[in-house]
């Protein structure tokens, strides 16, 4: 990747120009190369240049080092000794491990979600109609199936588990090519997001509960044909 005007978003090009009173540096600079890598920008096993990240992103190390440390805890960066810091490579078996954990969690949310407006349920319906739209690009059908997945949790109390929720959905982003792929099943990944919404909205949250499970599971057998399909099977 070449680093530069153009390539990273105006408004974090040089991250000291408009930054967040409650942010650091740090926080800044790890969200920024968190987003590149999620996106495919970096790509896995690039090697993370310090020197020429700390010109281009306008900041020194200390905050550059802030925010490697952070996405090595996270999992996205790897810190190889006398060799420097690159973007972890992509693991087709991590997927198999992330998306049933995803799911177990996210129907266990879903559970303890007893109060539902329309209003909340039909919105859920218009992200799901969205995303069945065959003018979308695969990084809008993404995008749409994000929000439809953080909206279905979104009345859930239990913060921590909302935050569990997150961090896995982050992994199974680097692993799994989701922003490049979009949704390797449109059609079946629509039908079953309609099941959960119809479930809810009998008051049947047993069976959202188990809906919302397998949707995920089946998630697994589907990325895994497609990254076979491109070739990523044996990584």
């Amino acid at each position: 990747m070449t680093f530069g005007p153009g390539r990273w978003p105006p408004i974090v090009y040089n991250i000291q120009m408009d930054k967040p009173k409650r942010a650091t540096t740090g926080q800044l600079v790890a969200d920024l190369l968190r987003k590149q890598i999620l996106a495919g920008h970096l790509a896995p096993e690039q090697k993370l240049d310090e020197d020429r990240l700390s010109e281009e992103l306008g900041v020194s190390r200390t905050p550059l080092r802030e925010a490697f440390s952070a996405l090595e805890r996270e999992g996205l960066v790897l810190h190889w000794p006398y060799r420097g810091r690159f973007v972890a490579p992509r693991d087709a078996a991590m997927v198999v491990q992330l998306l049933p954990i995803i799911g177990a969690l996210e129907a266990k949310a879903v559970a303890l979600q007893h109060k539902w407006t329309g209003a909340q349920l039909d919105q859920l319906s218009d992200i799901n109609r969205q995303i069945a739209d065959p003018n979308r690009s695969a990084g809008e059908r993404h995008q749409l199936d994000r929000e439809w997945h953080e909206l279905l949790i979104s009345g859930c109390t239990n913060a921590l588990l909302r935050d569990l929720i997150a961090h896995q959905r982050m992994l199974a982003g680097v692993h799994d090519g989701g922003e490049q792929r979009g949704m390797a099943d449109v059609r079946r990944s629509t039908e079953e997001h309609q099941a959960i919404i119809e479930a809810i909205r009998r008051g049947d949250f047993a069976e959202a509960h188990n809906r919302t499970q397998e949707h995920w599971d089946n998630g697994v057998m589907t990325i895994a044909l497609w990254r076979n399909q491109q070739g990523e099977g044996n990584e």
